[in-house]
Protein backbone atom coordinates (compact mmCIF):
# COMPACT_ATOMS: atom_id res chain seq x y z
CA UNK A 1 0.00 0.00 0.00
CA UNK A 2 1.36 3.66 -0.79
CA UNK A 3 2.89 5.54 2.24
CA UNK A 4 2.50 8.48 -0.11
CA UNK A 5 -0.15 9.89 -2.47
CA UNK A 6 -1.02 12.86 -4.48
CA UNK A 7 -4.20 12.45 -5.81
CA UNK A 8 -4.53 13.56 -9.59
CA UNK A 9 -8.42 14.46 -10.61
CA UNK A 10 -8.04 15.96 -14.13
CA UNK A 11 -7.64 13.86 -17.01
CA UNK A 12 -11.19 11.41 -15.92
CA UNK A 13 -12.87 9.71 -17.77
CA UNK A 14 -16.55 9.19 -16.34
CA UNK A 15 -18.48 7.93 -19.50
CA UNK A 16 -15.97 4.78 -20.63
CA UNK A 17 -17.05 2.55 -19.11
CA UNK A 18 -20.25 3.48 -18.31
CA UNK A 19 -20.50 4.18 -14.74
CA UNK A 20 -22.18 1.71 -12.01
CA UNK A 21 -24.46 2.61 -9.48
CA UNK A 22 -23.70 0.02 -6.17
CA UNK A 23 -25.38 -0.13 -2.80
CA UNK A 24 -24.47 -0.94 0.50
CA UNK A 25 -25.73 -2.48 3.48
CA UNK A 26 -24.26 -3.63 7.09
CA UNK A 27 -24.44 -7.12 8.39
CA UNK A 28 -22.46 -6.98 11.57
CA UNK A 29 -19.01 -6.12 10.99
CA UNK A 30 -19.33 -7.14 7.15
CA UNK A 31 -20.84 -5.06 4.69
CA UNK A 32 -22.60 -6.32 1.61
CA UNK A 33 -23.08 -4.04 -1.92
CA UNK A 34 -25.01 -4.99 -4.88
CA UNK A 35 -24.99 -3.62 -8.34
CA UNK A 36 -28.11 -1.25 -9.32
CA UNK A 37 -28.54 -1.68 -13.15
CA UNK A 38 -29.22 1.61 -14.48
CA UNK A 39 -31.00 3.30 -17.81
CA UNK A 40 -28.85 5.50 -20.01
CA UNK A 41 -30.29 8.45 -19.07
CA UNK A 42 -29.70 7.49 -15.37
CA UNK A 43 -26.17 6.64 -15.89
CA UNK A 44 -25.95 10.28 -17.00
CA UNK A 45 -27.29 11.79 -14.50
CA UNK A 46 -24.86 9.86 -11.94
CA UNK A 47 -22.34 10.73 -14.05
CA UNK A 48 -23.00 14.37 -14.13
CA UNK A 49 -22.81 14.53 -10.29
CA UNK A 50 -19.53 12.82 -10.40
CA UNK A 51 -18.23 15.60 -12.53
CA UNK A 52 -19.43 17.87 -9.94
CA UNK A 53 -17.43 15.96 -6.99
CA UNK A 54 -14.25 16.27 -9.47
CA UNK A 55 -14.61 19.69 -10.03
CA UNK A 56 -14.89 20.44 -6.50
CA UNK A 57 -11.79 18.23 -5.75
CA UNK A 58 -9.54 19.76 -8.50
CA UNK A 59 -10.66 23.51 -7.64
CA UNK A 60 -10.43 23.04 -3.57
CA UNK A 61 -6.93 22.65 -1.55
CA UNK A 62 -6.04 19.18 -0.36
CA UNK A 63 -5.21 19.05 3.60
CA UNK A 64 -3.42 15.96 5.00
CA UNK A 65 -6.27 13.76 7.13
CA UNK A 66 -6.17 13.35 10.84
CA UNK A 67 -9.22 13.76 13.19
CA UNK A 68 -8.72 16.62 14.37
CA UNK A 69 -8.98 18.62 11.18
CA UNK A 70 -11.58 20.76 10.58
CA UNK A 71 -12.04 21.37 6.89
CA UNK A 72 -12.00 25.16 6.23
CA UNK A 73 -14.14 26.17 2.75
CA UNK A 74 -12.84 24.91 -0.51
CA UNK A 75 -10.88 22.39 1.04
CA UNK A 76 -10.67 18.39 1.19
CA UNK A 77 -9.21 16.11 3.24
CA UNK A 78 -6.46 13.48 1.68
CA UNK A 79 -6.77 10.30 3.86
CA UNK A 80 -4.26 7.54 2.53
CA UNK A 81 -5.09 4.06 1.80
CA UNK A 82 -2.62 2.84 4.37
CA UNK A 83 -4.45 5.28 6.94
CA UNK A 84 -7.26 3.17 7.03
CA UNK A 85 -8.48 -0.67 8.07
CA UNK A 86 -6.40 -3.22 6.34
CA UNK A 87 -9.97 -5.44 7.04
CA UNK A 88 -12.43 -2.76 6.24
CA UNK A 89 -15.40 -4.19 5.09
CA UNK A 90 -16.62 -1.41 3.22
CA UNK A 91 -13.40 -1.11 1.30
CA UNK A 92 -12.85 -4.80 0.37
CA UNK A 93 -16.90 -4.84 -1.29
CA UNK A 94 -16.31 -1.40 -2.93
CA UNK A 95 -12.66 -2.40 -4.05
CA UNK A 96 -13.79 -5.86 -5.88
CA UNK A 97 -13.83 -6.42 -9.38
CA UNK A 98 -17.32 -6.95 -9.92
CA UNK A 99 -20.54 -6.86 -8.42
CA UNK A 100 -23.80 -8.98 -8.31
CA UNK A 101 -26.49 -7.86 -9.26
CA UNK A 102 -29.25 -6.84 -6.77
CA UNK A 103 -32.11 -8.63 -6.38
CA UNK A 104 -36.30 -6.98 -6.39
CA UNK A 105 -36.25 -8.27 -2.47
CA UNK A 106 -33.44 -6.71 -1.11
CA UNK A 107 -33.56 -3.43 -3.25
CA UNK A 108 -37.16 -3.28 -1.23
CA UNK A 109 -36.08 -4.11 2.34
CA UNK A 110 -32.57 -3.52 3.06
CA UNK A 111 -31.41 -0.62 4.94
CA UNK A 112 -28.61 1.43 2.79
CA UNK A 113 -25.58 2.94 4.77
CA UNK A 114 -24.09 4.24 1.91
CA UNK A 115 -24.10 4.38 -1.82
CA UNK A 116 -21.10 4.95 -4.57
CA UNK A 117 -20.99 5.42 -8.57
CA UNK A 118 -18.32 3.43 -9.77
CA UNK A 119 -16.40 4.90 -12.97
CA UNK A 120 -13.24 4.03 -14.64
CA UNK A 121 -11.81 0.29 -15.93
CA UNK A 122 -10.07 -2.21 -13.77
CA UNK A 123 -6.33 -0.27 -12.07
CA UNK A 124 -7.76 3.41 -12.41
CA UNK A 125 -11.36 2.90 -11.32
CA UNK A 126 -12.48 5.55 -8.74
CA UNK A 127 -15.95 5.51 -6.09
CA UNK A 128 -17.97 8.29 -5.66
CA UNK A 129 -19.21 7.73 -2.57
CA UNK A 130 -21.70 8.95 -0.78
CA UNK A 131 -23.14 8.20 3.19
CA UNK A 132 -26.85 7.77 2.92
CA UNK A 133 -29.68 5.78 1.96
CA UNK A 134 -31.26 6.73 -1.53
CA UNK A 135 -34.20 5.29 -0.09
CA UNK A 136 -34.81 6.94 2.81
CA UNK A 137 -38.25 8.46 3.50
CA UNK A 138 -39.32 7.12 0.27
CA UNK A 139 -41.13 3.78 1.60
CA UNK A 140 -44.35 5.49 1.62
CA UNK A 141 -47.11 5.05 -1.01
CA UNK A 142 -45.97 7.01 -3.86
CA UNK A 143 -47.92 8.36 -6.79
CA UNK A 144 -46.88 9.60 -9.97
CA UNK A 145 -49.31 12.29 -12.16
CA UNK A 146 -49.29 12.35 -15.87
CA UNK A 147 -52.81 12.54 -16.92
CA UNK A 148 -54.03 10.67 -13.77
CA UNK A 149 -52.77 9.98 -10.36
CA UNK A 150 -50.80 6.37 -10.28
CA UNK A 151 -49.68 4.21 -7.67
CA UNK A 152 -45.76 3.64 -7.26
CA UNK A 153 -45.34 -0.04 -6.70
CA UNK A 154 -41.86 -0.77 -7.34
CA UNK A 155 -38.79 0.86 -5.22
CA UNK A 156 -37.82 4.43 -5.24
CA UNK A 157 -33.77 5.84 -5.21
CA UNK A 158 -33.35 9.26 -4.61
CA UNK A 159 -29.76 10.99 -5.12
CA UNK A 160 -27.99 14.34 -4.60
CA UNK A 161 -27.11 16.21 -7.44
CA UNK A 162 -24.68 17.76 -5.46
CA UNK A 163 -22.08 15.64 -5.20
CA UNK A 164 -20.26 13.00 -3.49
CA UNK A 165 -19.12 12.79 0.22
CA UNK A 166 -15.93 11.30 -0.88
CA UNK A 167 -13.74 9.58 -3.55
CA UNK A 168 -12.17 6.61 -3.19
CA UNK A 169 -9.18 5.76 -5.55
CA UNK A 170 -8.98 1.97 -5.13
CA UNK A 171 -5.94 0.90 -4.02
CA UNK A 172 -4.70 4.47 -3.55
CA UNK A 173 -6.29 6.61 -0.93
CA UNK A 174 -9.48 9.07 -0.36
CA UNK A 175 -10.17 12.69 -1.67
CA UNK A 176 -13.00 13.44 1.86
CA UNK A 177 -15.33 16.50 1.07
CA UNK A 178 -17.20 15.72 4.34
CA UNK A 179 -15.16 14.54 7.18
CA UNK A 180 -18.27 13.52 9.09
CA UNK A 181 -19.93 11.49 6.47
CA UNK A 182 -16.04 9.14 6.27
CA UNK A 183 -15.36 8.79 10.55
CA UNK A 184 -19.13 7.45 10.56
CA UNK A 185 -18.14 5.08 7.48
CA UNK A 186 -14.64 4.47 8.17
CA UNK A 187 -14.77 4.39 12.03
CA UNK A 188 -12.25 1.78 12.46
CA UNK A 189 -9.29 3.70 10.95
CA UNK A 190 -6.16 3.19 12.80
CA UNK A 191 -5.94 7.02 13.44
CA UNK A 192 -9.85 7.06 14.81
CA UNK A 193 -9.01 4.21 17.00
CA UNK A 194 -6.00 5.39 18.22
CA UNK A 195 -8.29 8.56 19.87
CA UNK A 196 -10.28 6.03 21.90
CA UNK A 197 -8.54 6.65 25.25
CA UNK A 198 -8.92 10.39 24.33
CA UNK A 199 -12.37 10.44 23.74
CA UNK A 200 -13.28 7.88 26.70
CA UNK A 201 -11.07 11.12 28.78
CA UNK A 202 -13.44 13.40 27.37
CA UNK A 203 -16.50 11.50 28.03
CA UNK A 204 -14.95 11.79 31.96
CA UNK A 205 -14.89 15.33 31.95
CA UNK A 206 -18.82 15.31 31.17
CA UNK A 207 -19.75 12.80 33.64
CA UNK A 208 -17.12 11.42 36.80
CA UNK A 209 -16.16 7.84 35.64
CA UNK A 210 -14.28 5.88 38.25
CA UNK A 211 -10.54 4.96 37.04
CA UNK A 212 -11.30 1.13 36.75
CA UNK A 213 -14.82 2.11 34.16
CA UNK A 214 -12.29 4.50 32.41
CA UNK A 215 -10.36 1.65 31.55
CA UNK A 216 -12.74 -0.94 30.66
CA UNK A 217 -14.64 1.43 28.37
CA UNK A 218 -11.51 2.17 26.16
CA UNK A 219 -10.62 -1.83 26.54
CA UNK A 220 -14.42 -2.36 25.09
CA UNK A 221 -14.64 0.36 23.03
CA UNK A 222 -11.32 -0.47 20.95
CA UNK A 223 -12.78 -4.02 20.33
CA UNK A 224 -16.80 -3.24 19.88
CA UNK A 225 -17.86 -1.21 17.02
CA UNK A 226 -21.28 -0.46 18.38
CA UNK A 227 -20.17 0.73 21.97
CA UNK A 228 -17.58 2.73 19.92
CA UNK A 229 -20.29 4.22 17.69
CA UNK A 230 -22.35 5.35 21.30
CA UNK A 231 -19.19 6.89 22.35
CA UNK A 232 -19.08 9.09 18.77
CA UNK A 233 -22.64 9.49 19.34
CA UNK A 234 -22.81 10.84 22.96
CA UNK A 235 -19.85 13.24 22.46
CA UNK A 236 -21.24 14.50 19.58
CA UNK A 237 -24.75 15.17 21.22
CA UNK A 238 -22.79 17.11 23.96
CA UNK A 239 -25.94 16.46 26.25
CA UNK A 240 -24.48 15.45 29.33
CA UNK A 241 -23.09 18.64 29.91
CA UNK A 242 -26.33 19.32 31.78
CA UNK A 243 -27.31 16.26 33.79
CA UNK A 244 -26.61 15.90 37.04
CA UNK A 245 -26.43 13.19 39.13
CA UNK A 246 -29.19 13.43 40.61
CA UNK A 247 -31.10 13.25 37.28
CA UNK A 248 -28.93 10.72 36.17
CA UNK A 249 -29.94 8.55 39.12
CA UNK A 250 -33.60 9.17 37.89
CA UNK A 251 -32.95 7.81 34.48
CA UNK A 252 -31.22 4.97 35.78
CA UNK A 253 -34.58 3.81 38.38
CA UNK A 254 -36.65 4.97 35.41
CA UNK A 255 -35.06 2.09 33.24
CA UNK A 256 -34.71 -0.38 36.04
CA UNK A 257 -31.19 0.02 36.51
CA UNK A 258 -30.01 0.10 40.55
CA UNK A 259 -27.67 3.76 41.21
CA UNK A 260 -26.15 2.32 44.26
CA UNK A 261 -24.65 -0.34 41.59
CA UNK A 262 -23.40 1.97 39.21
CA UNK A 263 -23.14 5.55 40.94
CA UNK A 264 -20.40 5.04 43.92
CA UNK A 265 -18.79 8.12 45.70
CA UNK A 266 -20.39 10.08 43.03
CA UNK A 267 -18.24 8.04 40.18
CA UNK A 268 -20.05 5.95 37.53
CA UNK A 269 -19.03 2.68 37.86
CA UNK A 270 -18.98 -0.63 35.57
CA UNK A 271 -17.24 -3.73 34.60
CA UNK A 272 -16.70 -5.12 30.99
CA UNK A 273 -20.05 -6.97 31.29
CA UNK A 274 -22.36 -3.68 31.75
CA UNK A 275 -20.56 -1.43 29.23
CA UNK A 276 -23.18 -1.83 26.87
CA UNK A 277 -25.53 -1.05 29.30
CA UNK A 278 -24.58 1.89 30.45
CA UNK A 279 -23.38 3.55 27.15
CA UNK A 280 -27.22 2.73 26.04
CA UNK A 281 -28.56 4.33 29.15
CA UNK A 282 -25.91 7.71 28.68
CA UNK A 283 -26.92 7.47 25.02
CA UNK A 284 -30.79 7.69 25.36
CA UNK A 285 -31.41 4.33 23.81
CA UNK A 286 -33.94 3.48 26.36
CA UNK A 287 -37.60 4.31 26.24
CA UNK A 288 -40.57 3.57 27.29
CA UNK A 289 -43.44 2.87 24.97
CA UNK A 290 -46.28 5.64 25.96
CA UNK A 291 -49.21 3.13 25.53
CA UNK A 292 -47.85 0.23 26.73
CA UNK A 293 -45.53 1.28 29.26
CA UNK A 294 -43.66 -1.25 27.86
CA UNK A 295 -39.03 -0.64 27.52
CA UNK A 296 -37.58 -0.56 24.66
CA UNK A 297 -34.12 -0.53 22.85
CA UNK A 298 -34.04 1.75 20.17
CA UNK A 299 -30.85 1.53 17.95
CA UNK A 300 -31.74 3.92 15.57
CA UNK A 301 -33.08 7.32 15.93
CA UNK A 302 -34.13 10.32 14.25
CA UNK A 303 -34.38 14.21 16.11
CA UNK A 304 -38.03 15.61 16.06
Amino acid sequence: MPTSWTPRWTNRNLSTPPVQLVVAWQRGAAFEVRDVPLSRSAASSLEAACGQTLSDLQAWRAAAYSPELELDDYEYAVVRRDQLDEDSGLLQALEADDFTEIDMEDLKNRTFVAYAVMTGSPGHRLAFISRSNPTSGLRRAMFMFSDQLVAVEDPILSFDRSGADMVLEVGEGLGVLRTKAFERLFRDTPELMALTPARVAQLSTLISLSSTSRDVLTTVAARNGRVRARLYSILGRGHLAAVTPAKLRAEMRKHGLDPTRYLINGELTFDDAEVDEIMKLLNEDFTIGGLSQSPFTINRKSPR
